[in-house]
């Protein structure tokens, strides 16, 4: 997932400028970018309490980084209209292509993502998150990680790249 960010981010900043008209990177896009990292806060610290046994820590850390992810969610719906909103299009902006591809292909792990939480929440909510599905449960958190590490280096290269 991180090469695949990666090599379009390199692909972005190889590109001929033409600068012009280039859009400002809503500050809206910070802001999810501290939930998103705290939501995976949350997530390390429901993985810890899942391996000293503390079921209820894990559900109440999993419902925190499940809520936060959707709030980062909805707050990428508004920066987006922000953007929109500024006139950003292929006419006035052609690296707004490259905006649109990195946007989605996150939209896209980040769906995934929330679906995986969302699936560890029901299996702790009906009393099945057992701290014997560590291995699931440190699969889903590494992609969780993986999907922050992959927004910082795209918003990094978003507003450097400009």
């Amino acid at each position: 997932m991180l090469v695949f960010f990666a090599a379009l981010g390199f692909a972005y900043l190889a590109r001929p400028r033409g600068a012009l008209n280039a859009p400002k990177i809503p500050e809206l896009f910070l802001i999810t970018s501290v939930i998103l990292l705290v939501s995976s806060a949350a997530l390390q610290w429901s993985h810890a309490a899942l391996r000293a046994h503390r079921l209820h820590r894990a559900l109440l850390g999993l419902g925190i980084a499940l809520a936060l992810g959707v709030l980062f969610l909805l707050g990428q719906a508004m920066a987006w209209a922000q953007l929109l909103g500024s006139g950003v299009n292929l006419r006035v902006w052609p690296q707004s292509r490259f905006l649109f591809l990195f946007v989605a292909a996150h939209a896209i792990h980040l769906t995934v993502g929330l679906a995986l939480l969302g699936y560890l929440f029901s299996l702790g909510w009906r009393g099945r998150l057992q701290a014997d599905r560590r291995n699931l449960f440190s699969a889903v958190s590494i992609f969780w990680h993986g999907l922050d590490a992959s927004w910082v280096l795209l918003l990094a290269i978003l507003w450097t790249g400009r």
